[in-house]
């Protein structure tokens, strides 16, 4: 797993530039348990956040935006409290849920100020593990210049009703892309780059899960949803925490052979989840 974190860490690093400056960022999210640790000051523009899972449980870290005439601090105050989230702290991407002994990564374009990172997995009593200890406040400061990615392996566009998943690669100098079927393309197993666009006007998640063959996408977010009792159905592998419209981040995965799912659970208008309504993609890996 040392390996794994390490391999992540280098590839974040040589993937995340800022355009025209060459500058390459990374910060890591240790979490333990009952904590999330994340250093209190942090650049702001092109930085890719690695989650290390060493918590003994699932995970997430969900990045929250504090909007400036607030403090990070009062957030984290509110939300482990367990108050409703007011609309000065939006969602603003992060990590997905990862088990246990897990390493996966984000890239984002990340403008200053307040921020806070928490797991908002729920525990067996069905309460947002930031309410248990896994939340923390930090602050990004500096030009918030834009991310550039470069090693993309896929791309994923999240709008309503519908994920569409290209495969891309680079071939004699140029860029190129096979558009299939939503749940049909296959990829070589390895450290992979995804890019993630939001679209359709709300705010989106990306959920990345290794599947078990005889488990469907519903039996396995009930089984999260209510807990994670019993045996696991599927592992959880990363993702994009939840993004508002109009957003590109990257994710940084080790795909292993066997059958992944995308879907977002975020609830939508009507009280309906993501990937009830379509917004789910599978691939398979060899």
């Amino acid at each position: 797993m040392v390996r794994l974190a390490a391999g992540l860490l280098l590839l974040a690093a040589a993937a995340t530039t800022a355009r025209g400056q060459g500058v390459r960022r990374t910060v890591t999210i240790v979490a333990t348990p009952g904590r999330l640790a994340v250093p209190a000051s942090v650049a702001s523009g092109p930085l890719t956040f690695v989650l290390q899972n060493r918590a003994g449980v699932i995970v997430s870290a969900q990045l929250f935006a504090v909007r400036d005439d607030h403090t990070p601090e009062e957030a984290v105050t509110l939300l482990a409290a367990g108050e409703p989230r007011p609309e000065w702290i939006f969602a603003a991407g992060g990590v997905g849920p990862l088990a246990t002994g897990g390493t996966a990564g984000v890239t984002h374009s990340l403008p200053p100020g307040g921020y806070v990172i928490a797991s908002t997995v729920p525990d067996a009593s069905g309460t947002p593990q930031l309410r248990r200890g896994y939340i923390a406040a930090f602050r990004a400061s500096g030009s918030g210049a834009q991310a550039s990615v470069t090693g993309v392996t896929a791309a994923l566009a999240v709008g309503n009703n519908a994920f569409r998943l290209r495969r891309v690669a680079e071939r004699d100098g140029r860029l190129m892309e096979w558009i299939g079927r939503s749940r049909g393309l296959s990829f070589a197993r390895g450290e992979r780059i995804i890019e993630v666009e939001t679209g359709g006007g709300v705010a989106h998640e990306v959920a990345l899960v290794r599947m078990d063959s005889a488990v469907t996408l519903r039996q396995y977010v009930q089984w999260f949803e209510r807990g994670q009792r019993g045996p696991a159905p599927g592992r959880p592998s990363g993702g994009v925490g939840i993004l508002p419209p109009g957003r590109r981040v990257w994710l940084h995965v080790r795909l292993e052979r066997g059958t992944y799912w995308f879907y977002c659970n975020t609830v939508h208008q009507g009280g309906r989840r993501g990937w009830e309504t379509g917004e789910y993609a599978q691939i398979a890996v060899r």
